[in-house]
């Protein structure tokens, strides 16, 4: 997946839905948006769009953007926890991700 990140000015969101685990991370961020492009296998943008066309019905979320946001949030919390104990990750060096793999 490449990630090039565009941020704009602050916008308006609407509230996060209760997410279980991410559920405080996506409220710290409520009313906050960054606009962000991102190339991504087809199937797995179908599935999450499957996900929440049927999380909708459930009244779960209201938008896709929330949808994704919890999901980034839900992973977050789980890379955090598993790999970092728990603790914020470091900042990057930089606003903007690699294009490619990095290696060590």
């Amino acid at each position: 997946m490449s990630v090039a990140e565009q941020p704009d000015d602050q916008q308006t969101s609407t509230d996060a839905a209760d997410t279980g685990a991410a559920a405080g991370s996506v409220a710290k961020r409520a009313g906050r948006s960054a606009k962000t492009t991102l190339t991504v296998d087809p199937d797995v943008l179908d599935d999450a769009k499957n996900g929440f066309w049927f999380a909708l019905g459930l009244g779960r979320y209201t938008t896709f953007a929330e949808y994704v946001t919890a999901a980034l949030a839900a992973h977050n919390e789980a890379i955090r926890a598993t790999y970092n104990e728990g603790e914020p990750f470091p900042q990057r060096p930089t606003t903007n991700l690699p294009t490619t793999h990095m290696r060590s």
